[in-house]
């Protein structure tokens, strides 16, 4: 009995440690990042914008989207939330040009995590050359290791682009 209770607050011990550390190198790291990433789609931009421009059908072709909920336009601008894995993420579209730039940004400041995404398309002859910018912070200390050293910060990136390119094929 006496070693399964020096065993159980070592246990203890051990975890408040390890969150310890965790929370330290989190609080340590900048809240703002921006990642950049670029990939050649197989398909026209027109083709490419229209993809990424009808939200409605990201639970269609995009890994761990499950429902997206549109929502009405407010201060004239386009807004949806979408349903996914990690929660509920509202979103507004900030800027629109047609076949060349679309930032979207999360319009919920009170999640963990926010920022916008910055579409840049530019034709590459059949093919468009797709750079996506996010400009992005996450506030949790726990979050913003995590993203760091689990997950990466292009991870979300990274996966919507090999989506769209299995879409575009």
């Amino acid at each position: 009995m006496l070693l399964r209770m020096r065993m159980l607050g070592f246990f203890l011990l051990l975890v408040v440690v390890v969150a310890a550390v965790v929370g330290f190198m989190g609080a340590a790291l900048p809240a703002e990042h921006t990642v950049t990433r670029t990939v050649l789609v197989p398909a026209e931009p027109e083709r490419v914008f229209a993809q990424i421009s009808l939200v409605q059908d990201y639970p269609h072709w995009r890994t761990g989207v499950k429902r997206v909920d549109l929502l009405p336009e407010q201060d004239g601008k386009f807004h949806w939330q979408e349903v996914t894995s990690m929660g509920t993420i509202p979103q507004v579209l900030t800027e629109n040009e047609p076949l060349t730039r679309r930032v979207v940004t999360i319009a919920d400041p009170s999640l963990p995590w926010g920022g916008s995404w910055t579409y840049e398309l530019e034709p590459q002859g059949s093919q468009t050359q797709l750079t996506i910018t996010e400009d992005g912070y996450v506030s949790n200390v726990f979050f913003r290791f995590m993203s760091r050293y689990v997950f990466g910060q292009a991870s979300t990136l990274e996966q919507y682009e090999s989506d769209l390119v299995k879409a575009m094929q």
